[in-house]
């Protein structure tokens, strides 16, 4: 019978390998106003951060594995159980994660819902081992905003992970954009809370809390005077086009009279 693979005998030494530091890791917990990302030992973390541009908006979702529940999370990804996750275990992991964070989170521009798909994707484990390692995973999605003013955006991170740590919605603003206010709460955000930036600990406590976050933005003149050159320099791409594909056809119709 041929021997098992490494990876197997890892939950026994698992107490070793993460229970001998846990107690020093308890002193050196970081506090929620600390840089952030982090990974935790024990726990899996997940980051959110909305950046409004010119018409656009980035949503950037990330998940951190801790050591501990990464051990479960890679010997669920290697299906094949050869003890190594390849490219293509952990793009189809990333897939279904996103799949699931996507259709459980709730985003809204100026009220009305917008769908998340999430369909770019880093999947890559730089170490293939199955065991406690740490890794994350990756995505983003950039959703087109029409040309405004003002802009209301409102968001919810959705769909519970196992061994969930810290959750963090921070809003952001990029080239083009100013953060006028930032609420723990539905729109109207009317406020400001003290930063941009709303963090939790641990799954929801019921069906009922709610962990709906808004911000609003203003977007420059000269930001959207730029947007609407896009658009008209566009269109006209596409009429240009449009009359030399017509101009083609005739002078081939006129060959073949």
């Amino acid at each position: 019978m041929s021997a098992r693979p490494r990876a197997a005998r890892v939950p026994a030494a698992l107490a070793v390998a993460v229970g001998a530091p846990l107690c020093l890791s308890v002193l050196l917990l970081p506090n929620v106003g600390q840089a952030h990302p982090v990974t935790s030992r024990t726990e899996n973390n997940r980051y959110v951060k909305l950046t409004v541009s010119e018409g656009r908006l980035r949503v950037a979702y990330s998940v951190l594995y801790g050591e501990l529940p990464s051990f479960y999370a890679r010997r669920s990804m290697d299906r094949d159980h050869d003890g190594r996750v390849s490219p293509a275990e952990a793009r189809a992991h990333a897939d279904e994660l996103a799949a699931q964070l996507a259709s459980h989170s709730v985003l809204t521009v100026d009220g009305k819902r917008v769908p998340l798909r999430l369909p770019d994707r880093d999947a890559t484990v730089a170490d293939p081992r199955v065991g406690p390692i740490p890794f994350s995973i990756d995505m983003w999605e950039l959703v087109p905003l029409d040309r405004r003013r003002r802009l209301e955006i409102a968001f919810e991170a959705g769909g519970e992970l196992p061994r969930l740590g810290e959750t963090e919605v921070k809003f952001e603003e990029a080239p083009g954009s100013r953060l006028v206010t930032w609420c723990r709460s539905r729109p109207p955000c009317t406020g400001r809370a003290e930063e941009p930036r709303f963090v939790w600990l641990g799954p929801r406590t019921s069906s009922m809390e709610d962990r709906t976050v808004s911000a609003r933005f203003e977007i420059s003149a000269a930001a959207r005077g730029r947007m609407l050159t896009f658009a008209l320099a566009g269109g006209g791409a596409l009429l240009v086009a449009a009359a030399a594909t017509l101009a083609l056809v005739r002078r081939r119709r006129r060959r073949e009279a």
